[in-house]
Formats: C-alpha cells, structure tokens, sequence
C-alpha cells in the first residue's frame, strides 16, 4: 500500500530504520500484524455479515438513503488475523444479526488501486482495520487488529450507543473540563492509545512543555521521543548537547531520536539557509557516527545545502 509523505529532504543516515511510534510503546499495545496466507474468503450471506457491493461513494449513498453508520473492514489479501475475522467473526449469526441491521457494511483490499485512494482518505497502519462511519461518511471509530465476536459486537454498541462507553467518556470530560496535572495527561494518554483514540494533541500538550529535569524521568523521556520536537528549541538544543547522557541511559531510543533530529532539523536549515546551524548539526552528527559513515553524511549534507543555495530553495 503507498503511503503519503511530506515531500522533505531524508538524508542518508547509517543504519536509519522507521520505527513505528506511541501507542504501541507507550501503551504496551501489541498489534497484530499480517501473517503471509491465504486470501481473505468473503462471509456467508446467510450465516453473518452482508457486504455491500459497490465502490466507497455509493457505501455513503446507501447510508445517506438508509440512514445507517457504516461499518468498514480494511484488509489485504496475505493478512492472516483478516482471514480469521472473515471466517471466525464474520460468519457468526448474532455478529451479522447486529451489523445487517445496523449498518451499512463495506470490505475493501487496500492494496488494490480502490484501497489506496481510500487509504489516502483514511490512513491505515496495520491490517486488520476496522472503521466505523456516520451516514455523512465523517469517521467516528478507528480500530485495528483482531476482534472476536464479542469484543466486535461491544465495539458496535460503542458506535450505536455512545453514551454507553462511559469509562472513555469519564476520561474525556475531565480533560475538557480543563484537568492538565501530568499523571492525569500521562493516565489519559494511555487510555486513549489503548482504546485506539487519537492522542496526538494530548501528546502534544505534554511534550511542548517538558522541562530538561522531567526527562530524567523514563515516562518524560519516552514521550519526549515520541513528541516532534524543533531541532532549535530549547529542549532540542538540551538533547544535542547532552546526547552521550542520553545514549548511555537508552541507546536504541536515542538514537533513533538523533536520526530523526538530524533530518527534521536539516530540512529547517534548508528553509533558512543557516550555515552557523548546519555546522552545529554536523558537530552532532560526529558525536554519533565516525569514520567513513560520518565522512559520506557530512559529504551528503554539504552538497545538499549549496544546491539549495544555489536553487534559492
């Protein structure tokens, strides 16, 4: 499945690996991703879930016409743990009972050119996916990984009746009612990536205002590497000049976050056409790679900034 990215300069780091962020370290969560296997088989029309045949624009027309939500399962062909939900779930009475009567169900392999314009619209990080919509098409719920009949069934009664989930809701009021101490940012957090909400503006709130001794603590610290903090701010500007402290107390995540650094930093360089801090960059850049590795980033770096120079971009 392509993916879309901000167009920005990667420089060519020794060893650099996407890691996948948040949820999954700071909640503990263990998604369950594709195994290689067989195709996923459709399910039974007459033992569970109807599918409605049709591309994504005339899901949201029947649901407009019907007045229902719509229920989305976004899988691809190789991923095992979709394979068990067409088979497992899907075909269950009561599950199909539920969702045929309550919503305007929809299957899309996303690695097919209808899945990756979908995909586009509605980003998915792992298979299997499972969305869930209002009549409109406007995104209500984003789960992903295996549900059994149950927990599938719980889910729904979550969408249908919002006002029965009230352990979320609970969690929600306090922070809109302006509750900001950190073990309740830190709790809440938690609780939003474990129940597959979005928590990047909480994530936010708590990673602009991290002080240079709150990183000595581990949870501090964790999302302070999950946080996409300015190479030039003062926190950024703390870990560049502390980094062998830092490396010595977590290598892998340190390192990690040094790469990203260098790139997120080297493209504001770009942008301003700093030569003072594109010589800070490669100071840091030595105190983590040496020999040839650093040799051929710095050649990489410096060529890169004259032809954005000389462009004037």
């Amino acid at each position: 499945m392509k993916t879309h990215a901000p167009c920005v300069k990667t420089l060519p780091l020794p060893g650099y690996s996407r890691v996948i962020p948040a949820l999954f370290l700071l909640a503990g969560l263990l998604s369950v991703f594709a195994l290689r296997g067989q195709t996923t088989a459709p399910a039974q029309a007459d033992k569970g879930i109807v599918f409605f045949e049709g591309d994504w624009n005339a899901v949201k027309a029947e649901a407009a016409r019907t007045g229902k939500p719509i229920f989305v399962d976004a899988y691809a062909t190789w991923c095992g743990p979709c394979k068990m939900l067409a088979k497992n779930v899907f075909t269950v009475p009561e599950v199909g009972s539920l969702f045929n009567g309550s919503f305007i169900n929809w299957h899309i392999d996303m690695e097919t050119p209808e899945g990756e314009a979908f995909g586009a619209a509605f980003p998915v990080e792992a298979y299997p996916t499972l969305f869930f919509f209002d009549k409109e098409g406007n995104q209500l719920k984003k789960k992903t990984g295996y549900r059994d009949a149950k927990e599938l069934m719980t889910l729904a009664g979550f969408v249908l009746h919002p006002e029965s989930d009230t352990l979320l809701r609970s969690w929600n009021n306090r922070f809109n009612k302006g509750e900001r101490s950190r073990s309740f940012l830190y709790a809440y957090m938690y609780t939003l990536a474990k129940n597959d909400e979005p928590y990047n503006d909480v994530l936010a709130l708590i990673g602009n205002s991290l002080t240079e001794k709150e990183l000595e603590n581990d949870t501090a610290f964790l999302v302070f590497c999950m946080h996409d903090i300015a190479f030039d701010s003062e926190l950024g500007k703390y870990f560049c000049d502390h980094y062998a402290q830092f490396e010595k107390r977590d290598a892998e995540m340190s390192q990690e976050k040094a790469k990203k650094f260098l790139n997120t930093g080297f493209n504001e360089i770009l942008e301003k056409k700093d030569k003072k801090r594109l010589d800070e960059l490669k100071k840091f850049a030595g105190a983590i790679w040496k020999d040839q590795e650093l040799a051929d980033l710095l050649k990489a770096m410096d060529e890169e900034y004259e032809k954005s120079v000389k462009n004037g971009s």
